[in-house]
């Protein structure tokens, strides 16, 4: 005989509800929530919540294993009075909220009775503590630390369980309405106003924006010729003595630089030339201060190695007469 289906919501207003949680042998993941869990009820004062657990493949009457045992008495709960319990269909039909540990603990649970149809969720997957990994897996016959891995994850699974408004009867989640109306009675009370739609788009017209949509819009000036204005540089000092001020400001390149640097060689050298056949640098108009500067010193070395030329030779000449 099946048993009338009652909606999950219609369940919330029941005064007496069952959540049973299930697992494969009853003896660890399903004694360890149901045991913290029922502490967590007591300390809460909850009265309308009786909890229970089963194993889709075990027989009844098996002992909670020791690992299971240590581990929750480090949370004050008592695992030694507890004897492992078959589902069966008459016990999914008596609970309100079936909680499985895995999805072949859930699948097991829906084909064994119609009325686990709306009522029968992953446990993690329904208190939404771990979307990312749904199952908890079978710790039995592994070490004592893989054991307590295992109630990390029951522990905060049912931590959010108790505040579920299956258990507190209350909806967690305020509707949208509810929560505009609780923002402006809180403005209200404040003495705030809500701010003008104006004001809205101003400051959202002054927020920076993001790094992609400043990359648009300077690709986009590119493209079309704008560029930002620029303050002017001042022209570098380090430019060659003939080199003038329009080509000085000009970026320089390596081919330039070195184009330059040969034209200021050979001006040295013609304005030194000048200098020893007796033209006077000074007397060009078009010579710059440092060409000037340049002649002059080129010119006194000539001068002083003639002078000592013409020095040595009276000496040399006796020299030679001495030796013949």
């Amino acid at each position: 005989m099946i048993g009338k289906i009652i909606p999950f919501r219609e369940r919330l207003r029941q005064k007496r509800r069952l959540v049973l949680f299930i697992c494969t042998g009853n003896t660890c993941r399903s004694p360890m929530a149901s045991g913290y869990f029922r502490k967590l009820l007591d300390e809460r004062g909850i009265r309308d919540i009786e909890v229970r657990s089963a194993g889709v493949m075990t027989i009844t009457g098996l002992l909670a294993s020791q690992e299971a045992i240590q581990v929750m008495d480090n949370e004050g709960v008592d695992l030694r009075r507890h004897r492992s319990t078959q589902l069966t269909p008459e016990l999914i039909r008596k609970a309100d909220l079936i909680l499985a540990m895995s999805p072949f603990h859930r699948q097991t649970a829906l084909r064994m009775a119609e009325d686990a149809k709306d009522k029968t969720f992953l446990f993690k997957e329904f208190c939404k503590s771990d979307l990312k990994n749904v199952q908890i897996a079978d710790p039995m016959g592994c070490t004592l630390e893989v054991f307590k891995k295992c109630f990390k994850e029951v522990k905060a699974a049912c931590d959010r369980l108790i505040d579920h408004e299956f258990i507190t009867g209350k909806s967690g989640t305020p509707r949208p309405a509810a929560r505009r109306v609780a923002a402006l009675a809180h403005n209200k009370s404040r003495g705030g106003k809500k701010p003008s739609a104006a004001k809205t788009g101003a400051a959202k017209a002054a927020a920076p924006r993001n790094p992609a949509a400043k990359g648009a819009a300077a690709k986009s000036a590119l493209e079309t010729g704008q560029t930002a204005p620029q303050e002017a540089k001042a022209p570098s000092r380090r430019h060659s003595a003939g080199e003038s001020e329009s080509e000085a400001e000009t970026p320089r390149t390596p081919a330039r630089k070195k184009s330059t640097a040969a034209a200021t060689r050979g001006g040295v050298k013609s304005v030194a030339k000048g200098a020893v056949a007796g033209r006077a640098p000074g007397g060009d108009p078009s010579a710059s201060p440092a060409e000037v500067t340049v002649a002059a010193r080129s010119s006194a070395a000539v001068k002083e190695a003639t002078a000592s030329r013409e020095a040595a030779s009276p000496k040399e000449a006796g020299a030679k007469s001495t030796r013949k």
